[in-house]
């Protein structure tokens, strides 16, 4: 048995603060049965893993601990969404300032992962 997985951080409470108040304004202004997740929810993907049998739980949390850096600032780029047949499923918000930083960050996360006998179909940006 194992699990659906992706590996993210949470960001800060400001940028919480901002993506909240902007998805209160799309929510007025769609109105659409789009399900929004609380703002607490909210994360910076770095790799989606999909379906991950739990025995190999142990090379992610290795993967995940091999990453160090220092903190970093990161603001909000653009809006886009995933759809399937023309109706979004999933709205998300690009990253513009520290987007390197966390390019570099899923990087790593890849490289390490891969070498642990991940295979990646395709290239997530976060």
């Amino acid at each position: 048995m194992g699990a659906r997985v992706f590996l993210a951080t949470k960001p800060p409470p400001c940028f919480i603060n901002e993506v909240s108040k902007m998805s209160e304004y799309l929510k007025k202004e769609l109105g659409i049965g789009i399900k929004w997740i609380k703002p607490e929810n909210l994360h910076i993907t770095y790799v989606f893993l999909g379906d991950v049998p739990l025995a190999k739980s142990y090379a992610i949390i290795e993967a995940m601990q091999e990453i160090k850096t220092k903190s970093f600032s990161v603001s909000a780029g653009k809006l886009g969404c995933f759809s399937l047949t023309g109706k979004p499923r999933i709205i998300w918000l690009g990253v513009n300032e520290g987007f390197l930083k966390l390019e570099e960050i899923a990087e790593k996360l890849r490289f390490d992962l891969e070498s642990k006998g991940f295979i990646f179909k395709n290239k997530f940006f976060p």
